[in-house]
């Protein structure tokens, strides 16, 4: 199944889909108010997660058929890795200064997006 690039579209989608929740979730948990602009917040980890998911079937697809799965998947994290973890970590820092913001929705909205940044880049690490 992994020759076609249906499922690992979908398998990307999955893990998006699941940052989003655990975010909600952990927030709700550790006591972090929602405020509306949090409503923001999934499609711009859609976006980071659609991202991600183009640069590995990229990378997927570049690296041509090798003699083993586990050697196309080390091939092709070895081409995508680096550019998805240099998009979510400044995607990260950029959400974990706005945390610091004096402005209480800002702060919320940065510390909800931030958890989701990490989540959606360890989701799509680990989900490949």
């Amino acid at each position: 199944w992994v020759s076609t690039k249906g499922p690992l579209t979908n398998a990307g989608v999955l893990a998006t889909a699941l940052s989003i929740g655990f975010s909600f979730g952990f927030c709700s948990l550790i006591g972090v108010p929602y405020v509306s602009i949090v409503g923001v917040m999934p499609y711009l980890i859609a976006g980071l997660g659609v991202d991600d998911m183009f640069l590995i079937l990229s990378a997927w697809k570049d690296v041509g058929m090798q003699d083993s799965i586990e050697r196309h998947i080390g091939l092709t994290f070895k081409r995508a890795a680096t550019g998805i973890t240099i998009t979510s970590l400044t995607d990260l820092i950029a959400f974990l200064v706005g945390a610091t913001t004096p402005f209480p929705s800002v702060r919320y909205f940065c510390i909800y997006t931030g958890i989701a940044v990490i989540v959606c880049y360890l989701n799509q690490i680990f989900f490949f």
